[in-house]
Formats: C-alpha cells, sequence, structure tokens
C-alpha cells in the first residue's frame, strides 16, 4: 500500500460530485466515528512522488464527538511541536512546518 506505516491526518479522495467538506465529513464517520464541523481551508498542497501526485487541502475542523478508530489504525493526541517526531508522508511537510511555526494558525 502507498506510504504504509506513516502517520496520516484523517480524510481521504473526494467522490464523485462530493465538496470537500461532505468528503472530509463522511471519511471522519469511516475513518473515526465522529462528525465535525468543516470550516476553513487551512492550506493547500501538491506533491508529486514517483507514481502519483497528490493534491492536499487541510481543512480546520470543529470535532462533534470523541474520536475512535474504526479501521484497526493507531489514533494519537499529539501537540504541534510532537509532529515532526512521528513518520509523516513527505505531502504534509510543509502542513506540519506551518502548524509548528511561529506564524501557525490559530487553535
Amino acid at each position: 500500500m502507498h506510504l504504509a506505516g506513516l502517520w496520516e491526518f484523517p480524510g481521504g479522495k473526494i467522490h464523485g460530485a462530493e465538496s470537500h467538506a461532505d468528503a472530509l465529513r463522511r471519511e471522519m464517520r469511516e475513518e473515526l466515528d465522529a462528525d465535525v464541523d468543516v470550516l476553513d481551508l487551512v492550506f493547500e498542497t501538491t506533491h508529486a512522488y514517483p507514481e502519483r501526485i497528490v493534491t492536499l487541502f487541510f481543512y480546520r475542523c470543529v470535532l462533534k464527538d470523541r474520536p475512535r478508530p474504526l479501521l484497526g489504525q493507531q489514533m494519537q493526541w499529539v501537540t504541534r511541536s510532537e509532529l515532526s517526531t512521528l513518520g509523516f508522508p513527505p505531502a504534509d511537510a510543509a502542513l506540519i512546518r506551518l502548524l509548528r511555526s511561529e506564524r501557525s494558525v490559530d487553535n
């Protein structure tokens, strides 16, 4: 599986005519059994892997439920400063730098 074993932020592919918000709400329910309010777009990036190009959209969300992993994956709450100690895909590097920076997005 592409990038197996790395940590990732919740989310996934958009199906058909789904909006970004609809896809994110669906993915959060499927992966973490949690509903969210999807707010503003925080960051967008495109990354070229040898086998594919991905465009990622990161949204600020408000959890409406306590998340719990449904797909056998690990889940961990970490501080922003701890993000760089975990193994994330290269496409997430710019977002992690932003989250750790002084000019980071508000909580």
